[in-house]
């Protein structure tokens, strides 16, 4: 049985780059070798979010002398982790199953690869967004925790500078946020020639 070479990038053989930062696919589409990390961290997420859903259901049905405001927190919480998780999925779909299949079955493969791999979909940021949101609310709630276990004389002193550190992830996620949005605004002529 003669089995091709590794190295081989013939028409019907795809060429996988065992050290380089690319995949390589059939019909010579490269995608960047990001993508696999983006794929676990996404199964990551989502796998997490599981551990969530569980850790909200069993609060529910043990939890219910806890306070009103408590539980309206540990709703959003959830409602939060839900909507970033979807939006998660919804990213991963649009560059590793739907744009792969865009690529594979066009006929601009050398245009379409990077043309298409820079635009970011609209899932993206506010992905970032929502999980920026659930990240702000959950460190609030940490602080003002602190600030009331802590002795009268070190209230200021402990949680001011988690709150400065809260401030300032805040701003730099949304400066980031406002970055991808110009980015994509400023590149937007892409996507639409390749009608997607």
């Amino acid at each position: 049985m003669n089995t091709p070479s590794p190295r081989s990038t013939g028409p019907s053989t795809p060429y996988f780059a065992g050290s380089s930062p690319y995949t390589s696919y059939p019909n010579n589409m490269v995608l960047p070798g990001g993508f696999g990390a983006t794929l676990i961290g996404g199964l990551v997420s989502t796998m997490l979010y599981g551990i969530t859903t569980f850790q909200s259901y069993v609060y529910y049905t043990h939890c219910s002398e806890d306070a009103s405001t408590i539980k309206f927190l540990a709703a959003a919480i959830w409602i939060l982790d839900t909507i970033h998780a979807s939006f998660m999925c919804h990213m991963l779909y649009y560059y590793l199953v739907k744009l792969t299949h865009l690529l594979l079955v066009t006929d601009m493969l050398n245009y379409c690869t990077l043309t298409s791999l820079e635009y970011i979909v609209w899932s993206l940021p506010a992905s970032v967004l929502v999980n920026l949101l659930l990240i702000t609310v959950v460190q609030s709630f940490f602080a003002h925790k602190i600030y009331y276990l802590c002795r009268l004389q070190v209230k200021w002193l402990v949680t001011a500078p988690i709150i400065l550190s809260i401030l300032v992830h805040f701003g730099f996620e949304m400066a980031m946020i406002v970055s991808m949005h110009s980015y994509q605004s400023s590149h937007l002529h892409w996507h639409t020639n390749l009608s997607l």
